[in-house]
């Protein structure tokens, strides 16, 4: 079952409790909106995150690595970045995940933000 839910004037689709973790992101890489599936599997609160950037999420190495803009470049060019790698619990602890980042634009088609749909990754 999902719900339609309007953040930053964008529609947002968002799982049920067992669907996919769904956060938001402007044009600038800082989270928005923020689920409760997103809280319950990484442990931060909407308060802890909201107008932080998505990098805040990656291990260190993988942040001065520059990955999380490589991640939306490549979604603001083609639409979409299907994305491995790793996130950081609140706790400090490290799980797998899998991303979809989709790019929002406007019908003008000027980039208005990110959704990202972030999955624990199999195996």
């Amino acid at each position: 079952m999902t719900r339609d839910l309007l953040a930053g004037g964008i529609n947002a689709r968002v799982g049920s409790a067992a669907g996919p973790v769904l956060f938001r992101l402007d044009v600038e890489g800082r989270i928005v909106f923020w689920s409760e599936e997103a809280r319950r599997k990484l442990g931060y609160s909407p308060m802890e995150v909201m107008g932080r950037s998505y990098g805040r999420l990656f291990p260190a190495t993988e942040a001065a690595g520059l990955a999380p803009a490589r991640e939306l470049g490549e979604a603001e060019s083609n639409g979409r970045a299907e994305c491995s790698g790793w996130r950081i619990r609140r706790d400090g602890g490290q799980v797998p995940a899998a991303s979809v980042i989709t790019a929002e634009r406007a019908a003008s088609g000027e980039l208005v933000g990110f959704s990202v749909t972030d999955r624990p990754s199999k195996g």
